[in-house]
């Protein structure tokens, strides 16, 4: 077998050492590498989104970052090159049952909540062989834009906060799942 090119961890390697990272610099590395857009793009938005304490509220110089790298983000990928969440139109608890992969985890990683680069390989392996993907393109898919529906999927009184994505391992641990049930998730 030949090597066709960097691997995804070179290419994230070089992106980390670039500073800063800019809209150009991101632009560069989708256009040479697209198969792993998606990939780059959420490395991107960890990189230079600040970091906030997750016992203390998101401030709004924080939640401002954050939105200011999405913009650049959404700016250089066209709409027609945003892979599309493969969970969007699923009925969870179909997949649930037929993944074993548990209703909080999947709802989170539905919802654009969850970090795609903390989802395990075996959990990724039984979602993408659901939903007739590859584990890239599931990675893909699942790491683009989140819902703009927010306001449709909650009844609220006010403006639905937006939630900062979190790891698979913080959903875990706080699903209320039992031992049974975590083991059964992450069987491969």
């Amino acid at each position: 077998m030949t090597n066709s090119g960097p691997t995804l961890d070179d290419i994230l390697n070089d992106l980390a050492v670039a500073e800063p990272i800019t809209g150009d610099l991101l632009q560069r590395y989708v256009d040479a590498y697209p198969q792993f857009a998606g990939e780059i793009l959420d490395f991107a938005l960890e990189c230079e989104t600040p970091s906030a304490d997750e016992d203390e509220p998101v401030t709004p110089a924080v939640t401002a970052a954050g939105k200011r790298m999405y913009d650049q983000l959404m700016a250089i990928l066209p709409e027609q090159m945003m892979p599309r969440n493969p969970l969007k139109d699923l009925d969870m608890a179909g997949v649930e049952r037929a993944t074993g992969i548990a209703r909080p985890l999947l709802d989170a990683m539905k919802k654009g909540l969850m970090i795609v680069g903390t989802i395990p390989d075996g959990v990724l392996v039984k979602l993408a062989a659901y939903v007739r993907q590859t584990t890239d393109e599931l990675r893909a898919g699942l790491a683009g834009a989140p819902s703009t529906d927010a306001a449709l999927e909650f009844k609220s009184r006010g403006k639905p906060e937006t939630r900062q994505p979190r790891t698979f391992d913080y959903y875990f641990e706080n699903s209320g799942l039992t031992d049974g049930e975590k083991r059964a998730t992450l069987e491969e």
